[in-house]
C-alpha cells in the first residue's frame, strides 16, 4: 500500500469507546455492543471515518509485554469503496 503523499487530504475519523447508531448502521452486522466491546486484558475503540468506513481496534500486551493493536469489524461503504480513502 503505497500512495504520494503530495496531494493527500487527511480525512475525518472520530474515535469512541463504544459504537454508537451511525457506527452500526454501516457496520450492517447483527452483533450485540456486549460482543463488540468485549476485549480480554486491554482496551477497545471504534473508528469512523466521516460516514464512509467504521472499524474496531483491540489493544493488548503479550506476555513479553510487547503491544499489540488487531484491526476488525472494519467495513467501507459500497458508495465508497476503491476511492482511496
Amino acid at each position: 500500500m503505497v500512495r504520494d503523499i503530495g496531494d493527500y487530504k487527511p480525512s475525518e475519523v472520530t474515535v469512541a469507546a463504544t459504537p454508537d447508531a451511525a457506527w452500526l448502521n454501516l457496520y450492517q452486522r447483527d452483533v450485540p455492543v456486549d460482543v463488540l466491546t468485549a476485549v480480554v486484558d486491554g482496551g477497545v475503540a471504534f473508528g469512523e471515518l466521516e460516514g464512509a468506513a467504521v472499524g474496531r481496534v483491540a489493544i493488548t500486551d503479550a506476555p513479553d509485554g510487547t503491544r499489540w493493536a488487531g484491526l476488525s469489524a472494519v467495513r467501507v461503504s459500497e458508495t465508497e469503496r476503491r476511492k482511496g480513502l
